[in-house]
């Protein structure tokens, strides 16, 4: 969370950075970020309500400052940025897929075991 304060102030400051990731929780934060900075110019109330919650008004992100693209397969690059949300479900794709290897690879491992431990009951 605090990389990501960080790099939105340096965007606040007129800077690009340009990062690669599909890490949810990147994404994530970015997104209540760029919501905190939409909600905090609502009202002065708005603005002390939101900052009980992202202490660092430093890092309130105004969405216009943001892109976030998916580059497919394919060779298409899309927009991912709508109504100031990044549409997280092209991303959340790829996590799924890399947790069902791993919870595939606990039910292996798993199973491994069960029969290392029957093995060894047998040897005694």
């Amino acid at each position: 969370a605090k990389l990501i304060e960080i790099i939105a102030e340096i965007v606040n400051r007129g800077l690009w950075v340009i990062i690669t990731t599909h890490s949810p929780f990147i994404l994530d934060y970015l997104n209540a970020l760029m919501k905190a900075y939409v909600v905090a110019n609502m009202n002065d109330e708005a603005k002390k309500r939101v900052l009980e919650v992202i202490k660092n008004d430093k890092a309130l992100l105004n969405p216009e400052n943001v892109g976030v693209y998916l580059f497919t397969k394919k060779g298409y690059v899309e927009n991912v940025n709508k109504n100031y949300i990044i549409n997280l479900e092209s991303f959340r794709r790829v996590v799924d897929e890399v947790g069902m290897k791993f919870t595939e690879l606990q039910i292996i491992d798993e199973l491994y075991q069960k029969s290392v431990g029957e093995s060894d009951e047998t040897v005694v």
